[in-house]
């Protein structure tokens, strides 16, 4: 048996199974929006509701775990960006010990790196030459994939800090728009231009904000992650999707697409990043993989 727990900026994640053989056998597995990065940009202490949701998910998923007979040598617990920045930071990794779960906080790098496994593992449709760009709420992780050789970087442009620092409110005005995109544009030209130099020929999305488009595009009521999972959305959907996010606000993104509201208020902001990246890159296509960090734990 293997367990994994993923704490991110704005989801937590968790998820057993039986084995490591494929296709998997998955005991249980759950989100939970918990924002535990909330007002992120600010380097502060935690936002003390924000470590009340996070701990009571936590709470469950230890119940859980101890249901299925989880011990501390079969799971990995990390937590990225958020904890990377916060203040107490390590402070917390002892509440949560109080739970009787262990937590690690790993740097941007590292976090990468097990992204990387996960595709390589999981990820049968890999191209020999791709980008892989998991979008997070704090940090986006870019792994440059080419013939078996990976560089990684992790980038503070995640869609809760972007959505903090550059919207006041949900739909953003044009001029907030504009100086978004602008941003992440001269971001991707000063800190990824080796990468863009490459021209790499396949880009793969890891996040929540592709796998919802990819629920959008197939209109499914509820979440399915076998039939997101490795489901190629063309940059004309995607365009057409963000025309239609930017004028909207939280709750009507929410009632639209049937989103949690933690989710929906950073839903623009993802797909926006989504499409400055393939305009860059010039990517016409993306590969949705919703196999990321917690699958990337469960690998020796």
């Amino acid at each position: 048996m293997r367990a994994a727990i993923d704490l991110g900026t704005n989801s937590l994640r968790a998820i057993i199974v039986k084995d490591l053989n494929e296709p998997l056998d998955i005991l249980y597995e759950k989100g939970f929006i918990v924002r535990i990065g909330e007002g992120i940009n600010n380097k502060s202490p935690l936002n003390k509701l924000a470590k009340k949701r996070t701990l009571d998910a936590l709470k469950e998923i230890k119940s859980v775990f101890d249901q299925w007979g989880v011990e501390d040598s079969d799971y990995r617990f990390v937590a990225t960006s958020a904890l990377r920045d916060a203040e107490d930071g390590e402070s917390f990794i002892e509440e949560v010990k109080n739970i009787g779960l262990n937590m690690t906080i790993i740097s941007g790098v590292d976090e990468a790196l097990i992204i990387a496994k996960a595709v390589n593992v999981f990820v049968p449709m890999r191209k020999d030459h791709s980008l892989f760009v998991d979008q997070g709420g704090g940090s986006v992780e870019f792994i440059h994939h080419q013939n078996d050789d990976e560089t990684v970087k992790s980038l503070d442009i995640g869609i809760v800090r972007l959505t903090e620092r550059f919207f006041s409110n949900v739909p953003p005005s044009g001029n907030e728009a504009k100086a978004f995109k602008d941003f992440l544009t001269k971001t991707f030209h000063d800190d990824l231009r080796s990468f863009i130099d490459a021209t790499p020929d396949q880009l793969i999305i890891i996040g929540g904000t592709g796998a919802t488009l990819v629920k959008i595009f197939l209109q499914l009521e509820v979440f399915d992650s076998l039939k997101i999972h490795g489901h190629v959305l063309q940059k004309a959907f995607i365009d057409e999707t963000l025309s239609q996010l930017l004028p909207l606000s939280s709750i009507e993104i929410a009632n639209k697409y049937q989103l949690d509201v933690r989710r929906a208020d950073v839903f623009t902001a993802g797909v926006l990043e989504i499409a400055c990246l393939m305009n860059t890159f010039r990517f016409t296509e993306a590969l949705i993989s919703d196999r990321g960090l917690r699958y990337g734990l469960l690998l020796p």
